[in-house]
């Protein structure tokens, strides 16, 4: 993350629990801060919490988008950030019907679906991440809450 960013205050712009579970409204809630790098974080059945630093809006494109800037964060169990590789520029994509990042010869690093319920995880080229799951032999997990913040 930059260091302009390192000084910013995030500002709470969506939540799955006041605001439902529709990537839709997720989107739409979103448009007003189009010129905002944002925090997307993610709280799994299995009590998983990780999520992605974006420098561009989460504004529906059916395109990867995003920069070198981009990159994928664990808060729990543990702490630790997944720069970019060299793999490719798959950084994300905002579809109409699901949210994903990152992607390789597995699949994306997650994705999440229009309802905001279910999504799955892989280890991607782009990130080199482990899976966000608490079983590694499974990449499939709930959203209990999913937030998106701006960053000012």
């Amino acid at each position: 993350m930059s260091n302009i960013y390192k000084l910013s205050d995030p500002f709470l712009i969506f939540s799955s629990k006041c605001d439902g579970h529709s990537l839709k409204q997720l989107y739409f809630k979103c448009q007003d801060f189009i010129d905002y790098p944002v925090l997307l974080v993610i709280q799994t059945n299995q009590n998983i919490i990780f999520g992605a630093f974006c420098d561009k809006m989460l504004t529906v494109k059916n395109k990867y988008v995003g920069s070198s800037e981009t990159f994928l964060f664990t808060l729990q169990p543990e702490e630790r950030k997944y720069n970019p590789t060299s793999g490719n520029r798959d950084y994300m994509m905002c579809a109409p019907d699901y949210l994903a990042f990152g992607s390789g010869k597995s699949g994306p690093a997650f994705q999440i679906d229009s309802e905001l319920n279910k999504g799955f995880t892989y280890q991607s080229d782009t990130y080199d991440n482990p899976l966000f799951t608490e079983q590694k032999n499974q990449n499939r997990f709930k959203c209990l809450s999913i937030e998106v913040y701006y960053l000012k």
